[in-house]
């Protein structure tokens, strides 16, 4: 399994398009990281998250 990458290619992608986007990929993924990004509206804390992985 290579679930960190799989991890941050998503995180890579919600910062791409939207922190809005988290939220579609939320209910597709359903994932603790994702949940944990979603509380977080502020997009340059979600990427100092990504930064952190």
């Amino acid at each position: 399994m290579h679930l960190n990458n799989f991890y941050s290619i998503i995180l890579e992608i919600v910062i791409m398009f939207d922190i809005i986007i988290m939220c579609d990929i939320y209910i597709i993924f359903n994932t603790n990281i994702i949940i944990d990004i979603s509380i977080i509206s502020d997009i340059s804390i979600a990427d100092t998250t990504i930064s952190q992985r």
